[in-house]
């Protein structure tokens, strides 16, 4: 099993997690899990086999359960729905942008947000600035990472690329 495709999935359960709005315990036990998965490496199948992996701290039945399948199949029914619940753009927005996943989704609601570009048309179109909680400073930032020649597109990730 790829250590590394795993923990990535389980990094993505993190955030959609928070994004869907799910308990922050969630969130937090998918990210443990993913640095254990990460720190074990290459003996991730010995591991899973042994039972080794059940061993560590943080890394319940259902975790184990979900890194299993996502070692065997690519992928879990709990991912799957998450993805259909959460726009991808959404995802993007919450690893670039450092907003707590309440801030990510009042975007979404009050704005209609769901990508990148539509972040960055609102904050060209200053719809932002009338969003509770998002202060000056916090639209500066979106604005230098999201907005016209920002850290997003310098990075190549408004061309479709992912990271």
């Amino acid at each position: 099993m790829d250590a590394e495709k795993i923990a990535g999935a389980l990094e993505e359960l993190a955030d959609l997690s928070d994004l869907y709005g799910e308990t922050p315990f969630k969130g937090r036990a998918y990210r443990k899990a993913a640095a254990a998965v990460r720190a074990i490496g290459a003996g991730l199948d010995e591991a899973i086999e042994s039972g080794r992996l059940r061993e560590i701290n943080g890394i319940g039945e259902a975790i184990f359960e979900k890194i299993r399948a996502i070692g065997s199949v690519g992928t879990h029914p709990t991912l799957e729905r998450l993805r259909a619940a959460v726009p991808s753009g959404l995802r993007e927005i919450y690893r670039w942008s450092g907003l707590s996943a309440r801030k990510t989704m009042a975007l979404r609601e009050h704005l209609g947000v769901e990508a990148p570009e539509d972040l960055a048309k609102a904050l060209a179109e200053n719809k932002v600035s009338g969003l509770k909680g998002f202060d000056r400073k916090t639209i500066e930032r979106l604005d230098a990472i999201f907005g016209r020649g920002g850290a997003y597109s310098k990075a190549g990730q408004a061309d479709g690329a992912t990271g």
